[in-house]
């Protein structure tokens, strides 16, 4: 798959685990985006129908049904459908697992430039019409990208807990772009995509049970910025067990108990939000005057407590040592202190 007609080529990652019921929908959804745009030379999708070593009988069925539908929707569908290996895979890591094998395979083996696209979507995900169009020709900038997202609820009350988690969603972004961190993004595993080139030079996917996207999109930051496609994902709203993060689970969480969903969230406050901003600055003024930025540290309870507590401080001298100078310096300090120190630094403050 060369993508002759288009900017780039493009290969769409979905990992399905007992998903008979919605991953139809996703397939036609794309199908539409397809038409519409009106170019499928260039596109594709791969699905990765896998289950846990211990399953039920009911999801093992339903696998198998999965695998009979997408059998036959193969010849209806205009754009190449690979279903990887054609069989059900046995995985100990569940959906990183599932994305990284696609997405290897996509990288690997269909996709030929290093400017070609991998993305990642689910199989509960409607896409916009132009979602073909955009990805494979709108320009980005940096190491990797998101796309918009819209949940969307069927009942008043899926609608109620929705709308709390994406404002949830939507503080954390905007608290993090106000301290100026540079991992101020949303990490939805159906709503991000890089280039083969920077999929291999961050690692690729991470085979993790949960939160893989949140460190799939950590890693892509470390070397380059995030951009943005403007088109959009449509995921459902629905509630679901399977991971121990993310909005299927608030939803589960949601109906059983809402006092107790609410409280499971971790929300900085502003004020902590402020004291990464601080941080933040004090790590870029570092390598100019590393006593004066320590002694700021000390004087801060939670900073210090913090940086002694995470062995950060050892490792910030480490790394101001051994950069031959500021420019340096800068460039690998917000690798050190990366998407994951953020949010520790953000909840010990909290929790603190």
């Amino acid at each position: 798959m060369t993508g002759s007609k288009t900017k780039y080529a493009a290969a769409v990652v979905i990992p399905a685990y007992a998903e008979s019921e919605w991953l139809p929908k996703a397939l036609s959804s794309l199908q539409e985006s397809v038409v519409h745009f009106g170019d499928t030379d260039a596109f594709q999708v791969v699905v990765v129908v896998n289950e846990p070593l211990e399953v039920s009988r009911e999801a093992k069925l339903d696998n198998q049904e999965t695998l009979d539908i997408l059998k036959g929707m193969k010849e209806s569908l205009s754009y190449p459908l690979v279903v990887l290996g054609d069989r059900v895979w046995k995985l100990k890591k569940g959906v990183g697992e599932a994305r990284k094998l696609g997405m290897d395979c996509a990288v690997q083996k269909m996709l030929k430039r290093d400017s070609d696209r991998v993305l990642s979507l689910d199989a509960d995900c409607l896409v916009a019409d132009n979602y073909v169009q955009t990805i494979l020709e709108h320009p980005t900038n940096g190491s990797g990208f998101t796309i918009d997202f819209e949940h969307c609820p069927q009942t008043p009350e899926e609608k109620e807990g929705m709308t709390i988690y994406e404002d949830f969603l939507k503080w954390m972004k905007l608290g993090l772009e106000s301290a100026g961190s540079p991992y101020g993004h949303f990490t939805i595993g159906s709503c991000l995509g890089t280039d083969v080139h920077h999929y291999q030079l961050c690692g690729g996917m991470p085979a993790k049970n949960a939160t893989e996207d949140f460190h799939f999109m950590s890693k892509l930051r470390k070397v380059g910025p995030i951009d943005k496609l403007p088109t959009r994902v449509f995921p459902s709203c629905r509630s679901s067990n399977r991971v121990y993060l993310g909005t299927g689970f608030f939803m589960s969480k949601y109906q059983e108990n809402k006092s107790k969903a609410l409280e499971s969230l971790f929300m900085p406050s502003k004020k902590s939000f402020e004291h990464l901003k601080e941080f933040l600055l004090q790590l870029s003024a570092y390598a100019n005057d590393p006593e004066k930025i320590e002694r700021c540290w000390k004087d801060c309870d939670k900073t210090s407590a913090f940086i002694h507590n995470q062995g950060f401080l050892a490792k910030v001298r480490k790394l101001n040592a051994n950069s031959a100078n500021e420019e340096q310096f800068q460039s690998r300090v917000h690798q050190l202190f990366d998407g994951i120190q953020t949010f520790r630094f953000l909840r010990f403050h909290q929790d603190s």
